[in-house]
């Protein structure tokens, strides 16, 4: 001091430190869901890392434009709210004990999604409720029942569809007939679930069962009023053939199960001239259960709606005019006398129906249907009806909707069908006198194919739903509204 006198000499020691600590990095504490690097998470938890001993750190979700507080080493998580973030949106940054701040920051270098909202719960249906499924009765699978069967009812052709809907109509019958009764019937199926069962049924004959009783009367549905004779013919009338008008859709359907049906003539002309006094543009003509009949009934439908000549067939031959067992024939005079006045015997030395070799049929000038015809057909559409329905095939308003035909397109064996009663059994067998061969250019072993395949479904039949006719309803309307 200014006396002279010396002090206590002092020293401090200190670290001088101007460098900038790293940048702390981070990254989902947990990354849920299918997969562990997409950055969609149900987890809210960050992890961050590199912080030195010491230091403070701070985070951003809003890529820098404002810091949390600050956060000591020791913690090493924060929590992030719901929502997406960008990449680079969320950062961290730290200060060491010098006050150096970090000179860059650490960010998540994808986009990040925290989803912490739980999905609203799912529904459950049954894609298709298809009923229960027969899989296999007493050890045999469908397939060996029904290879069983089938070899047992004719066909013209290869193709089976008529002998499954043939099946299907009387298959109790069927599997009795093949394979007898038994005592019980072991059948596997799955359930409407989908799982496969096994249940046992017993033989069950009525006339059988012990202690039967007269059910009483109360519970019996109500009394049965028997219908007069002209409400059964008009049922019986319109089961054979109707005509129906579809005004939403402008479209008449015709409907025959048979061309042997009486009155065709009169109904077809009625019908055509209702068809054109309306001024119809669509129609569709229901073939799916006409096993054939009478060809002249064929021929004048196809004159309403052809627009060339057409003849029936290329040759009809019949090998004998002769009934060695005419006794056996139910009134063979009736076949007997037309082909021995109406066939002819030519140099091949066969009986030949010239007529339906060699005419050809006009259209009906004055009440043809020059519309949209869709014909439907299936495994039960034969003879007649598939004669019709080859006529038409390939005719430029003409659609064949459904499946083949069970009559042959090439030919069949038809026109006379007389039934023999052979004498010690009494069995009746129907067999055709005449070989058609409808045109010799066509495939031979098939039917009439169709334009438009809609084939048969379970479901379908279930519902309540006709597949075919709702496929050309949905034609019609497409035509109507082509956009």
């Amino acid at each position: 001091d200014a006396a002279g006198n010396g002090g206590t000499v002092l020293s401090q020691a200190y670290t001088l430190d101007t460098a900038a600590p790293a940048a702390p990095t981070l990254a989902l504490t947990s990354d849920t869901g299918d997969s562990s690097t997409d950055g969609i998470t149900s987890g809210t938890s960050v992890t961050v890392s590199g912080v030195e001993s010491g230091a403070t750190w701070q985070y951003s979700t809003n890529s820098g434009s404002t810091w949390s507080a600050s956060q000591a080493a020791a913690t090493t998580t924060f929590t992030l709210g719901e929502g997406t973030y960008a990449s680079g949106a969320v950062q961290v940054r730290q200060t060491d004990t010098a006050g150096n701040l970090s000179a860059t920051n650490g960010s998540n270098s994808s986009s990040w999604t925290i989803d912490t909202t739980a999905p609203a719960a799912p529904s459950v249906a049954l894609t298709s409720d298809i009923g229960t499924i027969i899989t296999g009765i007493n050890g045999k699978t469908n397939k060996e029942i029904l290879d069983s069967i089938f070899p047992y009812i004719s066909i013209d052709g290869y193709a089976n569809n008529y002998r499954s809907q043939l099946v299907s109509n009387q298959f109790g019958a069927w599997y009795k007939t093949i394979f007898g009764l038994d005592s019980q019937y072991i059948v596997k199926y799955i359930d409407s679930t989908g799982l496969a069962a096994v249940d046992t049924l017993r033989n069950f004959n009525p006339g059988l069962r012990p202690g039967r009783r007269p059910l009483p009367n109360d519970s019996l549905a109500p009394a049965f009023v028997k219908p007069s004779r002209k409400q059964i013919r008009a049922a019986n009338k319109f089961n054979q053939r109707s005509l129906q008008i579809d005004t939403s859709i402008n479209t008449a359907y015709m409907r025959i199960t048979s061309f042997s049906a009486p009155g065709l003539r009169k109904f077809f002309k009625q019908s055509f001239k209702t068809i054109q006094e309306k001024k119809i543009p669509h129609l569709v003509i229901d073939l799916r259960e006409n096993g054939g009949g009478q060809i002249i009934n064929s021929i004048r439908l196809t004159e309403y709606l052809a627009k060339q000549p057409f003849k029936v067939a290329d040759s009809v031959v019949a090998i004998s005019r002769k009934f060695e067992y005419g006794s056996h024939i139910k009134q063979s005079w009736l076949y007997w006398f037309p082909m021995n006045f109406s066939a002819h015997k030519m140099e091949d030395g066969k009986i030949h129906y010239r007529r339906y070799e060699t005419k050809l049929y006009e259209p009906n000038k004055q009440l043809r249907f020059d519309g949209d015809i869709y014909i439907v057909q299936g495994g039960l559409s034969f003879s007649a009806a598939t004669m019709f329905a080859g006529n038409l095939k390939g005719q430029s308003n003409v659609t064949i909707v459904g499946e083949e035909s069970g009559g042959g397109y090439y030919g069949n064996s038809a026109v006379h069908l007389p039934t023999i009663v052979l004498p010690n059994t009494g069995l009746q067998i129907s067999l055709p006198m005449y070989r058609i061969v409808l045109a010799g250019n066509r495939p031979k072993g098939a039917g009439v194919q169709p334009d438009l395949p809609v084939g048969p479904s379970s479901e379908a039949i279930r519902k309540g739903q006709d597949l075919k006719l709702l496929q050309i309803r949905k034609l019609i309307q497409t035509t109507k509204n082509p956009s």
